[in-house]
């Protein structure tokens, strides 16, 4: 599902209540970013491991 930020950053900046579609489509989108963010993290280390060991 495609989100349309411009509308949600709209809603929220007015405080206009998400719709429950809308408020599990940001969650679900927010838990993606995060669980990417985290094996971008582990992929550093990784990295700064090995470079240390060279």
């Amino acid at each position: 599902m495609k989100i349309d930020l411009p509308e949600l950053e709209r809603k929220l900046s007015y405080r206009i209540n998400l719709t429950i579609k809308e408020s599990t489509i940001l969650l679900e989108s927010m838990e993606g970013l995060i669980d990417d963010k985290i094996v971008l993290q582990e992929q550093i280390n990784t990295a700064k491991k090995a470079l240390t060991e060279i």
